[in-house]
């Protein structure tokens, strides 16, 4: 469990609005860089804006707005998981259509990221804090606003290590979307 160092005032939310907040695990920088790369080549396919390279990662779980004070339940829900490390290989190219989104996701879909994310769900249930009740579905958001849908492909395949998962805040700016890690647990 790793806190993250104290925003500057000038970067800090404003704690009487709710928090947006999700678990999410991100990649290395390596491979957010080639997943960047991959997005620059799929606009040419089907449109869209890219997103920004630090912002790369995959959702295990969408909380959404919720009163801050309630951060320390989620926190403590998500410190009693035990899951193991392990890799994923993202080697397919698709879009969803009705989100206008187009993603990178896995093959075949390892069971302890299936585990994670369950676990994750259950955790924060038992917190009585809303879960997002739809299926988990992993992928890595690419590309956001397409203008064209395509037929799902298979993609260089993409090795990553999988050893840890965070709770993270989505915080609207001027510039866009930005992330802040609350949280970070490791994976056993």
């Amino acid at each position: 469990m790793a806190k993250n160092n104290p925003l500057s005032p000038l970067n800090a939310p404003n704690l009487r609005t709710p928090a947006r907040l999700f678990f999410a695990v991100w990649q290395e920088a390596s491979c957010s860089h080639r997943l960047a790369a991959t997005a620059r080549n799929l606009t040419s396919v089907c449109g869209g804006h890219q997103m920004f390279t630090g912002n790369l990662h995959m959702t295990l779980l969408f909380i959404g707005a919720i009163d801050r004070s309630l951060i320390p339940a989620l926190e403590a829900a998500a410190s009693g998981l035990r899951v193991p490390s392990f890799e994923i290989a993202l080697d397919r190219l698709d879009c969803f259509g009705h989100h206008r989104i187009a993603c990178a996701a896995p093959g075949r879909v390892p069971e302890a990221l299936c585990l994670l994310a369950s676990q994750l769900r259950e955790a924060v249930a038992a917190t009585g804090s809303g879960v997002d009740r739809k299926p988990f579905v992993p992928h890595v958001t690419l590309l956001r606003n397409i203008d064209r849908s395509f037929a799902a492909r298979t993609m260089p395949a993409l090795a990553w290590h999988i050893g840890s998962f965070a709770l993270v805040e989505s915080i609207a700016t001027e510039r866009g979307v930005r992330y802040r890690t609350l949280e970070t647990w490791q994976l056993r």
